[in-house]
């Protein structure tokens, strides 16, 4: 029986195997997999954006230097008595006056050493401090400064209906009467809340009733539900080129800051239906979040009619579910760095079923199940030169080592993808852009994409390029392998009132190659693509934006969907 199992397993692997190579010769490509029509989904084409900043803390005006005494007559200081002060330690203050002690200052280099001080204070987050020279009679060259660092009295918050007052004034938990006002802190508290689904909030710091103390004001805003709502050509052929997506979500039900949403995709011809329910809620109120997922695909691969012609009466078809856990954590937020960290666990299965042999039509299905822990880190930076970058990497393992046999076969007799494909070390991809200011108005955005693998990954966890999100002169996912990457480099620029519309155009240039690990008689281990093009954005209409690109390949990989000349992707979407 094994005998068998292992002849019809070499078999069949030995078909895929040239299948694959008459693609060099122009015959019809292999049908998407489970894995090439996950990669398809929403959700699966990259990086995300950078958490939103909140909206602006309105503070006092900055202040102002003292006025400057006129009078040259020099003091002999012995030393500085500093009043007032908790937050600098004795050596952060010698550092400011320390050298001037034992020198003869007029009243104007006085108060300079005294701005200095307080700059000090606001460098370090104290932007409310100020350091004054109170009057004082002088006698045996002391000097008396007088800190006032900014106390807060009192935090009060505008409610809204679906977030109560009790709730918001928790969420501010490192705000607390009495104590100094941090504007680094309250950033991160203002960026936090902001952070809650349905929740706007913008504060506002007035002068308190008691000198030198302050009280903020929170102005809350709520939205109960919000959507999306897309129709794009970023499928692929064999499963619905031209595909309907959505999403709606509804902000805070229990009124514990939580989320519900939905999200859907349905793609012509009904060979491709997706939807996927999520969940998430505050753990604590330093941001921490827990985010319950499922996501389920039906799918039928639309098979080319030479496929059909090996395939006897061909039918493939098949569903994918996928359910997640997951722990995320804001180590750093503030407007200029953020660092996301992430624990999760993953358990997907895929089953395909394929009603033909080559000889005669049989009933073969395939049940693909995997269980991965993975680890992330989202980060993101605003530079000096306000460029911006970010970084996400994601490590995926099981700790299990497959076996290596690439010709080992399942209980059904099929090839069973390197051994048991439940078997992952290790798998890192790594994803990280940078968009900067360029010549002429223009901007320049780069981008890299990667995976490292330890062995020869499972089918439905390998990595592809090719599509709307990385080489775009070729189908999405058009190549796969263990391991490759893709680099992008993208020039912006946006025009002002063409039509009546503002629009923001792009050229571009892509390149991508993807690795195999093991040795396939007659099947190449590495594979490049790259392509160029030119692309535009717009809103004709308010909520509604257009999205256009034109790509071209410029290597020799002959696409799977027969076009081997230009490619291009349409978007039009709303959101409300």
């Amino acid at each position: 029986m094994y005998s068998l199992k292992m002849s019809v397993g070499a078999l069949v692997t030995l078909v895929v195997a040239l299948l694959a190579v008459t693609e060099l010769q122009a015959a019809p490509a292999l049908p998407s997999s489970a894995g090439t029509i996950e990669r398809t989904l929403p959700g699966q084409q990259g990086i995300t954006a950078p958490p939103p900043a909140a909206e602006d803390i309105v503070a006092p005006t900055p202040v102002k230097e003292s006025a400057r005494p006129t009078n040259g007559r020099k003091i002999t200081v012995s030393r500085f008595i500093v009043e007032g002060n908790t937050k600098l330690t004795e050596d952060e203050i010698a550092q400011f006056l320390g050298a001037a002690e034992g020198k003869a200052l007029t009243l104007a280099e006085i108060y300079e050493l005294a701005d200095r001080l307080g700059a000090a204070y606001r460098d370090k987050g104290y932007r409310l401090a100020t350091v004054t020279v109170p009057p004082q009679k002088i006698s045996d060259g002391e000097i008396r400064l007088e800190v006032t660092e900014g106390v807060l009295e009192s935090v009060q918050v505008t409610q809204t209906n679906r977030f109560s007052e009790t709730f918001i004034r928790k969420q501010l938990d490192q705000l607390e009467d009495g104590e100094v006002l941090s504007l680094e802190a309250m950033e991160r508290e203002m960026l936090l809340l902001n952070d809650i689904p349905g929740l706007s909030a913008r504060s506002v710091i007035k002068p308190g009733t008691a000198y030198g103390t302050s009280v903020v004001e929170i102005d809350a805003g709520e939205k109960i539900y919000d959507g999306y709502l897309s129709s794009n050509n970023y499928g692929r052929e064999d499963v619905g080129e031209w595909r309907l997506e959505g999403g709606v979500s509804l902000n805070n039900p229990l009124g514990i800051g939580d989320r519900l949403s939905f999200d859907f995709m349905h793609t012509q011809a009904d060979l491709l239906n997706y939807y996927a329910f999520n969940y998430s809620l505050p753990v604590t109120k330093a941001g921490t979040r827990l985010a319950f997922s499922y996501s389920e695909a039906e799918f039928e691969v639309a098979l080319d009619s030479a496929i059909k012609a090996a395939f006897s009466g061909g039918q493939l078809e098949g569903v994918t579910r996928s359910a997640r856990i997951q722990l995320s954590h804001p180590l750093v937020r503030s407007r200029d760095r953020n660092i996301l960290l992430g624990v999760g666990l993953l358990h997907k299965d895929a089953n395909s079923e394929d009603e033909a042999s080559l000889t005669q039509p049989h009933a073969f299905d395939r049940e693909d199940t995997i269980n991965l822990l993975d680890l992330s880190v989202v980060m993101s930076q605003v530079h000096a030169d306000r460029s911006i970058s970010n970084v996400a990497a994601v490590f995926w393992t099981n700790f299990r080592k497959r076996r290596n046999d690439p010709f080992a076969v399942d209980d059904a007799g099929a090839p069973a993808s390197g051994g048991d494909r439940n078997r992952l070390r290790g798998k890192l991809r790594i994803d990280a852009n940078h968009l900067r200011s360029f010549y002429w108005d223009s901007s320049l955005f780069l981008r890299a994409a990667g995976v490292l693998a330890v062995d020869a990954l499972p089918e439905s966890e390998k990595f592809g390029i090719g599509g709307p999100a990385d080489v775009r002169g070729f189908p999405t996912s058009e190549v796969r392998g263990d391991q490759g990457y893709s680099l992008t480099a993208e020039l912006r620029r946006p025009f002002k009132d063409v039509l009546g519309q503002d629009l923001l155009a792009r050229a571009f240039f892509d390149v991508g190659k993807v690795y195999r690990k093991d040795r396939l008689p007659l099947v190449e281990r590495t594979q490049s693509l790259s392509s160029l093009g030119f692309g535009v954005s717009l809103s004709p209409f308010k909520r509604l934006q257009v999205d256009l690109n034109m790509a071209f390949p410029t290597n020799g990989h002959k696409a799977s969907d027969g076009s081997h000349s230009s490619r291009y992707w349409a978007s039009l979407s709303t959101q409300f």
